[in-house]
């Protein structure tokens, strides 16, 4: 009796933690006050009717966010690892996420045709990038907290116009 009762409790504990932690369900339609999610989700996770957690889209309906759309990967209702976020003005980012920022790798294109490509932190442009303006001036280098930290700025013709050292111009 004993060990039939710890076969009983051992499956049980197997079968809610599968429920519990990988019962996903595809294509899902969730309607928020700010947005609408349609993809994948984890049903059981934080709350019953489920979390954005695979791959799925979301389109923000309101705010200062109306009309972006994110397409990619979530997890626990974030954006995370890999993605594209467009802007309603055209601009977009395609890379990596975490903990619903830009953080990784990624290339941000800008609707002035300007674009970034390196590495990002927390929403800023953070690591090793190059930034190229739309008329072929560019950085490239080392950035911090969004701003150029040691790097070399190029005109448009690929002449050394300045360098960056801690984030101090010296112009060249």
């Amino acid at each position: 009796m004993n060990k039939t009762r710890q076969l009983f409790l051992l499956c049980f504990l197997l079968f809610t933690g599968l429920f519990a932690y990988n019962w996903y369900v595809d294509e899902v339609i969730i309607e928020y006050e700010n947005g609408t999610y349609v993809g994948e989700v984890s049903l059981g996770r934080v709350v019953w009717n489920g979390v954005p957690h695979g791959q799925g889209t979301y389109t923000f309906g309101s705010g200062s966010r109306l009309g972006d759309i994110y397409v990619g990967e979530f997890k626990d209702g974030k954006k995370h690892v890999q993605g594209t976020y467009t802007y309603a003005d055209g601009s977009t980012y395609v890379g990596e996420h975490k903990d619903d920022k830009f953080h990784g790798q990624g290339t941000y294109t800008y609707t002035s045709g300007s674009k970034y490509v390196g590495e990002h932190k927390d929403d800023q442009k953070d690591g090793q990038g190059t930034y190229t303006y739309a008329d072929g001036r560019k950085y490239v280098g080392e950035w911090k907290d969004d701003n150029p930290w040691n790097s070399t700025e190029y005109d448009k013709d690929g002449k050394v116009t300045a360098t960056y050292s801690s984030g101090v111009r010296t112009e060249k």
